[in-house]
């Protein structure tokens, strides 16, 4: 990865006024944001109750043991989904300018641009499986997207603009916005 120069940073803080997770998740009510409006990009089609919860999300820490046993079915699903979670992000990646955002205080932020499509790959797969999650900032939707748990990452949205084009985008791979 590459740090952006100060003009590309100046034009990116400018975009996203308030971006650092300390702005992105305010702890009094992570529902209401005053800038962004949020939503959910999840392989499942509504927001799971407890019991399909406990059947129908499997980690990746859970199917990376199991990997050694022939007739998976657990790691079928669990790759699919993923699959269709990475096809998105790939998507994105052919269409869009990204720039991932570090940084949880305001004024500390540092934004940076992926080199290769190997490098974008491995760096959203980390996110998909909980390891390191990925704030991507994408200039032209003026949105933020968030990695997030159980296949489920937010979708931070300028409140002028429309999910349309994410929705589409989101559809196309499989995948729902709640």
């Amino acid at each position: 990865m590459k740090i952006v120069d100060k003009k590309t940073k100046a034009f990116l803080k400018e975009k996203f006024p308030k971006i650092s997770s300390d702005e992105l998740f305010p702890e009094e009510d992570e529902w209401f944001h005053p800038f962004y409006s949020l939503f959910f990009l999840s392989v499942f089609d509504h927001w799971l109750t407890v019991e399909e919860a406990e059947s129908e999300v499997f980690h990746y820490g859970q199917i990376e043991k199991q990997l050694s046993q022939k007739d998976n079915q657990a790691a079928q699903i669990y790759f699919e989904r993923e699959k269709r979670l990475l096809t998105f992000y790939q998507n994105l990646y052919g269409l869009y300018s990204l720039y991932e955002h570090r940084g949880s205080e305001p004024n500390k932020d540092k934004f940076y641009t992926f080199e290769t499509t190997e490098e974008y790959a491995e760096r959203c797969l980390k996110s998909i499986r909980e390891k390191d999650f990925i704030r991507l900032c994408v200039p032209e939707l003026e949105v933020v997207l968030n990695g997030g748990f159980d296949l489920t990452h937010k979708i931070f949205l300028d409140k002028s603009c429309s999910i349309g084009k994410i929705k589409e985008l989101a559809t196309s791979c499989g995948l729902f916005i709640l």
